[in-house]
């Protein structure tokens, strides 16, 4: 008679180990997910410290709904790229509030 190599109790077990490592890896991603967020959440707040009074990051998803830490990021960064958006802006709406009163 043949021994099967494979037998239930073995593929088993291999199931139990495949899992295992699945799972470990899993794990290990999630853990390492939350420690990135973690990480860049504490970036941001260092980043933005000169901005305190005005933005508050206390997470990476409700403190950029309304766009203030963005353009905060952005103004420290790169402060004319802003001042170009605004004057278009301005330019736009007087534009617009001209044409109303013709």
């Amino acid at each position: 008679m043949a021994v099967d190599p494979l037998n239930q109790s073995s593929c088993n077990q291999l199931v139990c180990v495949s899992y295992q490592i699945i799972h470990d890896d899993v794990s290990v991603c999630v853990l390492d997910m939350l420690r990135d967020s973690h990480n860049l959440l504490k970036w941001f707040q260092r980043q933005l410290e000169p901005y305190r009074n005005l933005v508050k990051v206390i997470d990476l998803t409700s403190s950029w709904r309304n766009g203030l830490a963005l353009c905060s990021l952005i103004h420290l960064n790169r402060p004319d790229l802003l001042y170009d958006v605004l004057v278009h802006l301005l330019d736009l709406l007087v534009d617009s509030l001209i044409d109303s009163l013709n």
